[in-house]
């Protein structure tokens, strides 16, 4: 999909950043599909341009249905231990498929293993839904 100023963020976000200064609405084309805006929840058919109300704290976020997004705990640097635990959000409307990365943060250890055919030495995570 190349619309200019909008892009997908792997498979399933959308991102549409506001980009003309003093904006109040922002138009967007969503590919076919069903999509759920990131903010609201609200679920949207795609295929189609919409316009939607923008202001200073909200980008435009769409996740496409059966799209499974990792939510963290805010951290200052990678390395920074936290207590609370992955979340999965999971966007329903379609089948998912997921794989989750869990390395160190530190080193290039998973590449490496990876690219020697030993598998990973963080932790894999694979979800379908």
């Amino acid at each position: 999909m190349k619309q200019g100023d909008e892009y997908l963020w792997g498979r399933d976000m959308l991102v549409a950043p506001v980009i003309e200064k003093g904006a109040k609405t922002r138009r967007l084309y969503l590919p076919a599909g069903t999509w759920y805006d990131w903010w609201t929840g609200e679920k949207i058919e795609g295929k189609r341009w919409i316009e939607r109300p923008v202001d200073l704290a909200t980008l435009p976020l769409y996740v496409r249905a059966g799209g499974i997004i990792p939510l963290d705990p805010v951290r200052q640097y990678t390395a920074q231990a936290v207590k609370e635990p992955t979340t999965l959000q999971v966007y329903r409307g379609a089948d998912g498929k997921f794989v989750l990365y869990d390395d160190d943060g530190q080193s290039l250890d998973t590449c490496a293993a990876r690219v020697r055919g030993r598998g990973s030495p963080g932790t894999t995570a694979r979800a379908s839904w």
